[in-house]
């Protein structure tokens, strides 16, 4: 198994995504069990981090600076969402006196704005930007394209670092540049390779791209009242957990142990939140009858009930691993550690 890579390693080149995760599970979890002010301070600081990771990316990496600001866009848009539906309860949530059924209408379709705009940023992306020769050329000065994932598997390196890149703009040190984005990646586990993605980093910004999908079309359905979202809705739901599993087997034969850690996180709130997105829609009000969350509702089809728990398994066990992943280099030298572990 690959060494598992010390704290400052990992954080060094993955702490930005690692934070941006924390806290929009923080901002999920707390929405789900109607925690109002925690939902607007993580809301707020998952918009003013993804903003910093935007305004910090390395701008002579394209394909990068495109993730980010599809992030950003998407981030934002759940952030005009969320207030609106805080705003649209009343009296009951702290925002519902403040703004006018006029700014609320204003609220919703700036969400709407901010995900078709990332919609379309990602689907240009993946269907022309990334072909060209600009964006190609980047990938490959970055370390995000299959030649480099080769050099990695050829060098048999186990370190987490920066590998040189010949032609990098920036002296060749990126954060791509680790064995997570360049491990050995001979396409998807057992989905097919439809964006014809040629390294792990790439396949993460499919992931990416499906979570936008699946809350445009989940805006489109609920709150647009379009015919046809909902079914689109669902599919990319099936889709994105789908993915998220492929990743996952994915990373169990790289033995990626951090990559499988996370991308159990991750499936956890993915399935969390797809299960939320049906009820959110197919379900009565009375059925969505507001109830503490974590008490068994009178009706057992009660999704939101289904997600809060799912939800609440995911981040416990984000907890607890990153609790005994510093707990464990804190406490223990890496020569005093178990080579299974490293």
């Amino acid at each position: 198994m690959r060494r598992l890579p010390r704290p400052r390693e990992y954080i060094a080149v993955h702490g930005y995504d690692t934070v941006l995760v924390s806290l929009l599970l923080g901002y999920d979890l707390n929405w789900l069990l109607l925690e109002e002010k925690p939902v607007l301070l993580f809301l707020s600081a998952a918009v003013m981090w993804s903003l910093f990771m935007m305004c910090t990316t390395n701008g002579r990496n394209p394909n990068e600076l495109v993730m980010c600001w599809g992030t950003f866009g998407w981030v934002v848009g759940n952030g005009f969402w969320t207030v609106f539906d805080l705003a649209d309860v009343g009296e009951h949530i702290l925002l519902g006196e403040r703004i006018s059924p006029e700014a609320r209408r204003c609220l919703l379709l700036a969400c709407g704005v901010c995900f078709g705009a990332s919609f379309g940023l990602s689907a240009l992306y993946y269907l022309h930007l990334r072909w060209t020769d600009r964006f190609a050329t980047a990938r490959g000065a970055t370390g995000d394209s299959a030649a480099l994932a080769q050099l990695y598997r050829e060098e048999g390196s186990t370190g987490y670092g920066s590998i040189p890149a010949k032609g990098s703009p920036d002296g060749g040190r990126s954060r791509s540049l680790t064995p997570n984005h360049l491990m050995s990646f001979d396409g998807p586990a057992f989905l097919p390779n439809v964006f014809r993605v040629e390294s792990w980093v790439e396949y993460e910004g499919v992931a990416l791209f499906l979570w936008i999908c699946k809350d445009l079309s989940w805006w489109l359905a609920v709150e647009m009242n379009v015919p046809g979202m909902d079914i689109v809705m669902c599919v990319v739901a099936g889709m994105l957990v789908l993915h998220h599993v492929d990743m996952l087997v994915t990373a169990a034969i790289n033995d990626d142990m951090m990559g499988l850690a996370n991308l159990i996180t991750l499936l956890f709130w993915v399935t969390s939140m797809c299960i939320w997105a049906v009820g959110d829609y197919y379900q009565t009000d009375d059925v969505l009858a507001v109830v503490p969350p974590l008490s068994r509702p009178e009706h057992p089809e009660n999704m939101r009930f289904a997600a809060t728990w799912i939800m609440l398994c995911g981040a416990g066990f984000f907890g607890m691993f990153w609790t005994a992943y510093l707990g464990m280099f804190a406490v223990y030298d890496d020569d005093e550690l178990s080579p299974s572990l490293l």
